[in-house]
């Protein structure tokens, strides 16, 4: 059974106040999100209602957006915009399905404890942002447009860092929001991997935010992404419901 659309809309309200865009434009019920290129989340249209206006009138308008930004149009599509056939009408109009992901929660956080080499910062460090990217092979251009999300993020954004030693060996995000921890930014250094500090900084990350209040998590993982998705049920995190976004490239060409 699918999470109920109560639960999406307050998980997809989450994601909006845990990754927010540098701009948005709101029309008619949807949000147009422009964060310089970063990432898709912060470039594409979260249609979450119908809105009152025709579909294709309100596709033509986002069109026009993401065209004067020099950016492909992009829809993040979940069950709330299945529930009115988004798409089915983006599909019939060129636009190709990609990226599927799924939301994964977990109902009741447990007190488990942190490794004695995990630490936690309350703002991005130079040093937590530049090993993040580093590892990721993010852009110095890039990275700046990250920078600006991570100081603009409106919930109570925490970042962890695990150390083997002296040395750092996997770095972590999380967002407090309410009884809510969303769990960002899993990255291991790549020469340091399959030695179990993904979990490690996943136990860390968790285990913090019980102790400032979280009761409940919730993370995005692609449906490709199999060794996450075994570590994260791990923990016991079980689908709620997945999205994937619907692209289409015909105004750049």
């Amino acid at each position: 059974m699918g999470a109920s659309p109560i639960l999406v809309a307050e998980l997809e309200e989450k994601v909006f106040r845990a990754w927010p865009p540098l701009e948005e434009e709101e029309w008619d019920g949807w949000r147009l999100f422009f964060g310089e290129g970063y990432g898709r989340r912060s470039n594409s249209v979260q249609a979450l209602q119908k809105g009152r206006l025709p579909l294709e009138e309100k596709i033509r308008h986002c069109e026009g957006f993401y065209a004067a930004k020099n950016l492909p149009t992009r829809f993040k599509v979940t069950p709330l915009s299945e529930a009115f056939g988004l798409p089915d009408v983006l599909s019939k109009q060129g636009y190709q399905a990609e990226g599927e992901t799924r939301v994964n929660i977990l109902t009741s956080l447990s007190h488990g404890s942190p490794s004695d080499d995990f630490g936690v910062e309350v703002r991005a460090t130079e040093q937590w942002q530049g090993l993040y990217q580093a590892w990721n092979n993010i852009s110095y251009s890039r990275g700046e447009t990250l920078g600006k999300i991570l100081k603009k993020i409106p919930a109570r954004p925490f970042f962890g860092l695990l150390h083997e030693g002296e040395k750092p060996v996997a770095c972590a995000s999380g967002v407090l929001d309410g009884e809510w921890v969303g769990v960002y930014e899993v990255t291991t250094d790549p020469e340091k991997r399959r030695r179990g500090y993904g979990r490690n900084i996943v136990q860390g990350v968790l285990s913090w935010a019980v102790s400032q209040g979280a009761r409940r998590a919730y993370l995005q993982v692609m449906v490709a992404n199999f060794p996450a998705l075994g570590l994260y049920e791990s923990f016991g995190f079980q689908e709620a419901y997945r999205y994937r976004y619907y692209t289409h490239l015909g105004a750049l060409k």
